[in-house]
C-alpha cells in the first residue's frame, strides 16, 4: 500500500528554491493558505512572515540569475 506524505510549506519552499526561475509559485500559495488556515492568530503571522521571508530570499535569487542571463546575451 502506498501512503502519502503532505507536503508542509518548508517542503515546497525547498523544492521551489532547486526549481528553475521561471517556476510558478502557485503551489507555495495553495500550501501557505492550507497549512495556516487551523493555525492561532499569532502563530499564523509567525508563520507567514518566516515563509515571505523565504520567497523573497528564492525570488531575489532568481531575479540575479535571469538579469546575469541577460546581461551574458
Amino acid at each position: 500500500m502506498t501512503t502519502y506524505r503532505q507536503l508542509t510549506i518548508w517542503d515546497v519552499l525547498d523544492e521551489l528554491s532547486e526549481s528553475p526561475p521561471t517556476s510558478s509559485l502557485d503551489a507555495v500559495w495553495e500550501c501557505l493558505d492550507t497549512e495556516l488556515h487551523d493555525l492561532p492568530v499569532e502563530t499564523q503571522l509567525s508563520t507567514a512572515g518566516i515563509a515571505f521571508n523565504q520567497i523573497a530570499d528564492i525570488l531575489k535569487s532568481r531575479a540575479e540569475l535571469l538579469l546575469q542571463d541577460t546581461r551574458e546575451r
